[in-house]
């Protein structure tokens, strides 16, 4: 404007026509160039708006999907255990335990818990018991858990029926919220209504929940698994083995349990690595794109608090029928499964139904699955026991 002031000064002054003619059509072209400024100014505006809403969107987008980034993850395994049976190695890890609590002087007894998140029935609970742990143990299932608290009462071992710890209650990622589960007291009972021997998710099938519901969809209280091993610690009992096995909800049971793996409070996690069942559950099992992510963040999440992972041998429902190819079957397990990138480790048991190493079963549709152990970092030399030696 003080340009213009100038400008429309000067010109303005002459006393020359053609020098006023030439003023005039300046303070046009100013007036133009102005005016065009305004509109570029306020298109800029909106622009700058509009990309804002754009980036807000993705914003929300990227954050229900945070687990995008974990397909360039860092993590790796350590390498495939030697002892790849996940009831051997459970024995294994509680023995190890039990040692420890009975090689020490009875006034500085260790005291160590062990947590069992998915029961079915009271064995491993029981056996966590018997070697002298205290046994917290989970099973969301009133069916299940009516027989297993049964089992319990008609337990000999009164010393070892003290330590165990029932909990009617879903392990989740909140506490005293409540979540839809398929109850009918069997292995597969699992949160929500779904199909899992035909991986059909029916979250947004009124049809399907309604027919649930009459069979044996209830509602289960849910609590995080951080509220239980925070007063365990204040306690100081050790967390020594926490096993979770959860008919692919696993991501939710490890995210009400962040704190407790950022603090490495739990030495041992054994837990059930079945990523078509997680992906079921959150609906993503039939989309390329989305599938993965969950299982991916699950193992991401262990590695960056700094635990070692260990993968065990991969199983598959006896449905499938292997034609007797046992053998080639676990040359490739032991051969082609990646253990170096998270993301193509989990794409590896899609591409083993999907026909990629063996011929695909149309009729077979849920998948194959493993077990990871976890050893935290604070471990160190404590590691090398006989549990935990690779291939």
């Amino acid at each position: 404007q003080e340009k213009k002031k100038t400008r429309k000064k000067k010109c303005c002054s002459s006393p020359v026509a053609i020098t006023l003619f030439v003023c005039f059509i300046g303070m046009v072209f100013n007036t133009i160039q102005t005016r065009k400024a305004l509109t570029d100014k306020g298109n800029n505006n909106r622009n700058i708006k509009s990309s804002s809403m754009t980036k807000k969107t993705t914003n929300k987008e990227e954050s229900s999907l945070s687990s995008i980034s974990s397909s360039n993850s860092s993590g790796k395994f350590e390498g495939v255990l030697k002892n790849s049976n996940s009831d051997k190695l459970w024995l294994c890890l509680l023995d190890h335990y039990s040692t420890v609590i009975n090689n020490t002087k009875e006034e500085e007894a260790t005291k160590v818990a062990a947590i069992e998140v998915g029961m079915h029935r009271i064995l491993q609970c029981r056996q966590a018991a018997g070697r002298g742990l205290e046994a917290h143990c989970f099973e969301p299932s009133p069916v299940s858990y009516q027989r297993i608290t049964q089992s319990r009462r008609r337990m000999k071992d009164m010393v070892a029926k003290e330590r165990i710890h029932l909990y009617n209650l879903a392990a989740s990622s909140t506490t005293n919220d409540t979540v839809e589960f398929n109850s009918a007291g069997g292995t597969g009972d699992s949160v929500g209504a779904n199909d899992v021997w035909n991986m059909e998710n029916y979250s947004n099938n009124s049809t399907a929940i309604t027919k649930a519901k009459s069979a044996s969809l209830v509602k289960v209280q849910t609590i995080q698994l951080d509220d239980i091993v925070s007063p365990l610690l204040k306690e100081n009992k050790e967390i020594g083995i926490v096993k979770i096995d959860t008919q692919g909800y696993e991501p939710m049971v490890f995210e009400g349990l962040k704190k407790s793996i950022r603090e490495a409070s739990i030495q041992h996690i054994m837990f059930e690595y079945w990523p078509k069942g997680m992906d079921l559950l959150l609906n993503r099992h039939k989309d390329k794109d989305m599938r993965c992510l969950a299982s991916v963040e699950l193992l991401q999440m262990l590695y960056d608090a700094g635990y070692k992972l260990y993968a065990l041998g991969v199983a598959v429902h006896p449905h499938f029928n292997l034609q007797g190819k046992r053998g080639n079957f676990n040359k490739v397990i032991n051969t082609q499964r990646p253990l170096n990138n998270f993301m193509k480790n989990c794409q590896f048991y899609y591409h083993l139904e999907e026909g990629i190493y063996f011929s695909k079963q149309d009729d077979y549709k849920m998948g194959f699955w493993s077990d990871v152990l976890a050893v935290a970092p604070n471990q160190g030399k404590k590691t090398h026991h006989n549990c935990i030696e690779t291939r």
